[in-house]
């Protein structure tokens, strides 16, 4: 049997979860609409939560 890896679930992989289940007027998903669909880096990720 082999040890794996720890999973690192960090701010920015929470907050795309979190946005893949809001509806498309919802003003986080407006504000970080290439943040969330990952075209853009996401700073501010830590910022959001």
């Amino acid at each position: 049997m082999t040890e794996s890896m720890p999973l690192i679930i960090d701010k920015e992989i929470i907050v795309k979860a979190l946005g893949a289940g809001l509806k498309d007027n919802n003003l986080i998903k407006r504000l970080f609409e290439g943040q969330i669909n990952g075209s853009e880096v996401f700073s501010d990720a830590a910022k959001t939560i």
